[in-house]
């Protein structure tokens, strides 16, 4: 530790050097006097009190102090024989010092006391030069990588650190990345992605010493609005006969919408080009009606909706009456399809016949209510012959719904419907 010292000088008139009763000399008590040592870190203030002891042989002492301009010292006089000394460390002014301070009488009769000082760095923080910019997009806008700003442009050291950046809970779709290099922050925008409102996020500056300065921008995507994708009808298939049963279930695809819109259904029918009905089936993509409303062949389609937007199924759908009401394409003889159990569990019995009036492919294959084949059961050209057949399908492999079994010969097709429960 490094020590004071005080010197007696004689500037007009000659003293001894020691503390001998009557002479003059510093107090030093432990609170007023010269300190043992003085540490104190930039830009903090530090004061002592020094005080003259001389028997009451002098009317006052004038005190002064000697060092580097960097300390900004003051003097401050208290009484005759008592002065206050401060310090004031400018920034930068780190290091070790002597300061000398000296009490004069108007007679010329000093005191010295030389006084180490050293002065410690202050770390001060990261500061914000201006507030981040708030991000305004509209979806889909560009998505691409798209540099936002320098983040060197709203914060600075005033000690010339690097500073590190970082986002504290920043939303993982929003992509964001900052270059360690060049401190640019930049964001990918991610297909069909937008804010129902403004994001904020909150961005963190530390310099080495981990000292940290924080400010925050908002996010705000727009959104706009998104087209209704075209869907494909499934069931019953185009040019085909409604089934014996009481009832014709009629099924589509949903129209995939990437916005948070409810999407409903409007079902048409028309005959000889002439629109003859039309019902709203909501969010449903089925419809039933009686079969023998089919009393005739029909054409029908399905158009989707929401507030903004419209689409029509890709295809448009004809539609025979059963055949024993009109038989509008003649089927080969004995030409039928059935399942039994139906509902059922795990495994069913498909039963069908076919003709013999011309060789023709035959095709039978189990699709699901999207209409993505599960099974292909029998795919050929004469892979039976004329008459009554019967394959079983096991349906292990899928899991419990609905399915449509489809038998395509000779140009003509058959559908029915499969209920699976498990």
């Amino acid at each position: 530790m490094k020590a004071w010292f005080a010197t007696l000088i004689c500037l007009a008139v000659t003293l001894g050097a020691g503390n001998a009763l009557g002479q003059p000399h510093w107090r030093d008590d432990g609170i007023n006097g010269p300190p043992e040592e003085i540490v104190i870190v930039e830009n903090d203030t530090f004061s002592f009190v020094m005080e003259v002891l001389d028997g009451g042989e002098f009317e006052r002492w004038d005190f002064r102090v000697n060092g580097s301009a960097g300390l900004n010292l003051m003097v401050e006089r208290i009484d005759s024989h008592k002065s206050r000394i401060t310090l004031n460390p400018w920034i930068g002014s780190r290091g070790d010092y002597e300061i000398r301070v000296i009490a004069q009488t108007p007679d010329g009769l000093g005191l010295v006391a030389d006084i180490v000082v050293t002065v410690l760095f202050l770390n001060r923080p990261p500061e914000l030069v201006q507030l981040l910019p708030d991000v305004r997009k509209f979806e889909d806008q560009n998505l691409f990588v798209i540099e936002l700003f320098r983040l060197t442009d709203y914060f600075s050291d005033p000690d010339d650190d690097t500073l590190l950046f970082e986002l504290i809970d920043a939303p993982p779709l929003l992509h964001f990345i900052i270059n360690d290099e060049t401190s640019v922050l930049s964001m990918r925008m991610v297909r069909n992605f937008f804010t129902p409102e403004p994001l904020e996020v909150i961005v963190k500056a530390s310099d080495t010493d981990s000292t940290a300065t924080y400010d925050t921008f908002t996010v705000y995507i727009r959104p706009i609005n998104d087209p209704l994708l075209p869907f494909h009808l499934i069931d019953p298939p185009d040019s085909s006969n409604a089934p014996d049963d009481s009832t014709v279930t009629f099924v589509w695809h949903q129209s995939v919408n990437v916005d948070p819109d409810l999407v409903s259904y409007v079902i048409s029918f028309s005959r000889n080009n002439n629109l003859i009905f039309v019902h709203s089936t909501g969010i449903d993509t089925t419809y039933t009606v009686r079969s023998d409303v089919i009393d005739t062949g029909i054409r029908w389609w399905v158009l989707a909706h929401t507030l903004n937007d419209s689409v029509r199924s890709i295809e448009t759908f004809t539609l025979f009456p059963p055949l024993d009401v009109e038989d509008k394409h003649p089927l080969p003889q004995n030409f039928s399809l059935s399942a039994f159990p139906n509902p059922f569990n795990s495994t069913t019995t498909i039963s069908f016949s076919v003709g013999a009036l011309r060789e023709a492919p035959l095709r039978l294959a189990i699709y699901d209510i999207n209409g993505r084949m599960v099974a292909d059961l029998v795919t050929g050209k004469n892979a039976y012959p004329p008459g009554q057949h019967k394959i079983t399908w096991d349906a292990g492999s899928v899991g419990a719904g609905v399915y449509f079994v489809h038998l395509e010969y000779n140009g003509v097709k058959l559908s029915r419907k499969l209920l699976l429960i498990k």
